[in-house]
């Protein structure tokens, strides 16, 4: 049984908690025993420890190896979306795809200061994000509304982060069919 996967980290799900788990030893023909590493998060603030913090569970090798290379996959992700938006300049106009030929047209702003983001990291001055203008393409009546929710952003001038695999400008985007969209006829929708 090689011993290497011990120290490795990766996570796996307990109920419905994406927990961060370590190796911590072999255990019996085949698996390993693993411990659920706190991550505490602030609300409020007040510090709380994460869900499980310390619950061993075994794991085989094989469900270690494939955490470990899942893991490896959303760094390298979250790497090439970093990158990207850092090479972005503030004032240029990007395409965010929703899907279904609906395009967002949107500017890069460069934030002055921190901005903290509902599900995700706190955004540091200087990091750069995307600000929905217009709706360009194919989209539903229900989608133009004042309160639908692309519409809501535009109006009331709310960044966005969209994954780099979305923008249609990025190296990483991928459609099965290439997209002209000065062709994208821009969309009206109720305002305010």
């Amino acid at each position: 049984m090689p011993k290497k996967l011990i120290g490795s980290r990766f996570r796996a799900t307990i109920t419905d908690a994406s927990c961060l788990f370590e190796v911590v030893a072999t255990q019996g023909r085949g698996g390993y025993r693993c411990v659920v590493i706190n991550e505490p998060f602030e609300s409020e603030g007040q510090t709380y420890d994460s869900d499980f913090a310390g619950r061993v569970k075994l794991f085989t090798q094989a469900e270690v190896e494939s955490g470990i290379r899942i893991a490896e996959f959303h760094r390298k992700n979250r790497e090439t979306h970093d990158n990207y938006y850092a090479s972005l300049v503030p004032g240029a106009i990007v395409h965010y795809y929703h899907g279904c030929k609906q395009f967002v047209r949107c500017e890069v702003v460069q934030l002055t200061e921190e901005q903290p983001m509902p599900y995700g990291p706190t955004l540091k001055a200087g990091d750069k994000m995307l600000r929905p203008l217009t709706l360009l393409g194919n989209w539903h009546d229900y989608d133009l509304t004042r309160n639908a929710y692309f519409p809501k952003l535009i109006t009331e001038r709310e960044l966005i982060c969209p994954n780099v695999s979305c923008i249609a400008e990025s190296p990483e985007f991928s459609t099965r069919e290439p997209m002209d969209l000065s062709t994208l006829p821009e969309c009206e929708f109720q305002r305010g």
